[in-house]
């Protein structure tokens, strides 16, 4: 029985070579507005297998190159544009004070507000990068395709510690650790959450080296969403990702054979569906049954005061 691709396997190779820290660049793209390149894709569109950045010496004539455009044009789309080369050469303390001296000068620019709290994260201050990141999603609450609300629970995990660096706490759902993944998740919203986390990890796989726990957690969550839904090519790659970053062996092997048996009788997957819990709304019911509660009160309170007026009324006639 095979356990992990060719893909997966290459993938946890990169992974163990890379030597970069975490979080993920927003705002960023293969080319700069002013040309200048980026990074190369490593992985086919449907695996989240992030970039590959140059080496830092690379982005110095960039750098001197965006600081001429900046000067003839005064566009802050240039400065911005610095501050992520800043960051690719770890220089995090000189993009903060671009950024922060941009927010000044341009006030309330998404860009600003998401690469700051890049900076931060990556250097560590965790409470400065989640005030920056939520500042980042008021600002364009759709950026990342809805995504950021997985960045912000990651920071906020972080800053409560590793007790917290589980799936029901950053995506407030559990698929369970057994042969099979379980959820009351409808498939609407597995291909939300699946969309989700596959932008967010796409983007931090490109910095965070194994091992590391919430990685971890989530390319195991990717996995489960990818199998749920068909998907088992990723599935099996997510949950390689997932066993290189430290998750349990055992349970992506067994993950991981689920994916090919799925892929052989797609049927399987069906019944699996069709047996799995379904969503209980404990809430909705919750809301009707006080709705009829206060319309019951109202009722006795309208059916007293009509019944204390007509007291009243007998009581002057007499």
């Amino acid at each position: 029985m095979q356990f992990i691709s060719r893909s997966a396997l290459l993938f946890i190779l990169f992974l163990l070579l890379t030597r970069h820290t975490f979080a993920c660049l927003n705002n960023v793209t293969k080319t700069l507005k002013s040309n200048i390149r980026l990074y190369v894709k490593l992985y086919p569109s449907d695996l989240p297998g992030g970039y590959e950045f140059y080496k830092p010496a690379y982005y110095l004539p960039g750098i001197k190159k965006l600081d001429s455009l900046y000067a003839a044009t005064k566009d802050p789309d240039y400065l911005s544009d610095k501050g992520l080369l800043l960051i690719l050469q770890k220089q995090y303390t000189q993009a903060v004070d671009l950024y922060l001296n941009l927010e000044v000068q341009y006030p309330d620019r998404y860009a600003t507000a998401s690469n700051l709290g890049t900076a931060y994260e990556l250097m560590g201050k965790n409470e400065q990068a989640l005030k920056w990141i939520e500042k980042a999603v008021d600002l364009d609450p759709s950026s990342h395709f809805g995504s950021e609300w997985i960045h912000i629970n990651i920071l906020k995990a972080k800053i409560k510690g590793p007790a917290y660096y589980n799936s029901k706490f950053i995506l407030n759902t559990d698929f369970g650790t057994d042969s099979l993944p379980i959820t009351d998740l409808s498939q609407t919203e597995l291909q939300v959450l699946h969309d989700a986390l596959f932008y967010q990890l796409n983007e931090r796989a490109s910095f965070i080296k194994p091992k590391d726990t919430i990685m971890a957690n989530l390319f195991f969550d990717l996995g489960n969403t990818a199998l749920l839904l068909g998907k088992y090519k990723e599935a099996e790659f997510d949950y390689g990702a997932a066993y290189g970053f430290g998750y349990s062996r055992e349970v992506t092997l067994m993950r991981t054979e689920k994916s090919y048996r799925w892929a052989s009788k797609p049927q399987l997957r069906i019944q699996h569906l069709k047996n799995m819990p379904k969503k209980v709304p404990y809430l909705k019911y919750g809301f009707i049954a006080i709705g009829i509660a206060a319309l019951f009160t109202i009722f006795l309170f309208l059916l007293r005061k009509k019944r204390n007026h007509n007291i009243a009324l007998a009581y002057d006639e007499q």
